[in-house]
């Protein structure tokens, strides 16, 4: 894996919208071309196949190309490719909007949640997982962790739904499979020792496979199966030239699966391929930054995927293009470069 290209000054990009927010406010595609200016621009997403809209530091929504409010007195929590939530704070509102129609199906003084998986809504509070139906503007259920055998503290994220099943990580790094419309226990895996980074393996799949930590996982929602889980510590301790009698101090945080392939952030800025076929680490950079405050920014949207190509942005405002070489296709073993 080697660099293509860095640019600098960069506080937030989006490859599906082809946009680089300058820290000076300035956005333009991704070859430069300047195409807007928001102050305090933030952040990205497409409201429909033309309208691209912007986020400053406070949430609050502006058209890129007129710089005018999308909504008044609005400010967006999450955007899903047919949804937005937004919220007010004077007073406290909280609202669900149609992306396409742009039009605010529901309106209440508490939030809904600001995990959206199809049609549904998740939160967590106080022990208890909610569910907001968007479709029928109910809450469908109420799940209380103490229903669980071990003492749960938190859930950490919401993975996906196969069927009527809404998979779980938690924070003692178990995953959970709760029956959606029964409210029920579906199954409880304590070892998984994955506290996040679960993904679905495709659309509509029961197969969920993850990657965090020392770990890659994966299980069968249908069945209720912990079909893999491979413990990456040797690989990780290849990578890191850590002795095999050493305890591994490498651990991979930030990841983003595509394509049978996991990519990662990993401890001292490194940057890995893993293959889920192989269950190997096929791929990998570590950057050496002059400033050794410098870290790989943490965050899915910091790590993006576009061919052969790895973008990522570190804390000191700059992006990184990575190509991964032929090794990250064929490679059967973790390689120092």
């Amino acid at each position: 894996m080697k660099i293509k290209q860095s640019f600098s000054e960069i506080v937030s990009f989006s490859l599906k919208e082809n946009i680089l927010i300058n820290i000076n406010g300035n956005i333009t595609e991704l070859d430069g071309k300047k195409i807007g200016e928001i102050n305090d621009a933030r952040k990205s997403f497409k409201l429909n196949s033309d309208e691209i809209i912007i986020l400053d530091s406070l949430n609050k929504p502006f058209y890129l190309f007129s710089g005018n409010l999308l909504i008044q007195n609005q400010r967006i929590s999450t955007v899903t490719d047919k949804y937005f939530l937004t919220y007010s704070k004077k007073p406290r509102r909280y609202a669900i909007f149609d992306k396409q129609q742009m039009n605010c199906l529901f309106e209440a003084n508490s939030s809904f949640g600001d995990v959206v998986l199809n049609d549904l809504i998740f939160s967590y509070n106080s022990g208890i997982i909610y569910c907001y139906n968007i479709l029928s503007g109910e809450y469908i259920l109420q799940f209380n962790l103490s229903n669980v055998e071990d003492k749960i503290s938190s859930i950490i994220e919401f993975s996906g739904i196969h069927k009527n099943t809404l998979v779980c990580t938690l924070e003692n790094g178990g995953v959970l499979g709760v029956d959606i419309d029964k409210a029920e226990q579906v199954f409880y895996f304590s070892n998984a020792q994955l506290r996040s980074g679960l993904y679905q393996k495709e659309e509509d799949s029961p197969i969920f496979i993850g990657l965090k930590h020392w770990t890659y996982l994966e299980l069968n929602a249908e069945k209720g199966e912990l079909i893999k889980k491979v413990d990456l510590q040797p690989q990780l301790k290849v990578l890191g030239d850590i002795p095999k009698e050493s305890p591994c101090w490498l651990s991979i945080n930030t990841t983003k699966y595509e394509n049978n392939l996991i990519y990662f952030f990993a401890d001292k800025n490194y940057v890995g391929v893993f293959d889920i076929e192989k269950t190997e680490i096929i791929d990998f950079h570590q950057f050496n930054f002059l400033d050794k405050k410098t870290t790989l920014k943490s965050g899915a949207e910091s790590l993006q995927i576009k061919g052969n190509e790895i973008y990522c942005l570190d804390t000191n405002n700059d992006l990184h293009i990575l190509e991964t070489t032929p090794l990250a296709q064929s490679s059967s073993s973790c390689r120092k470069e």
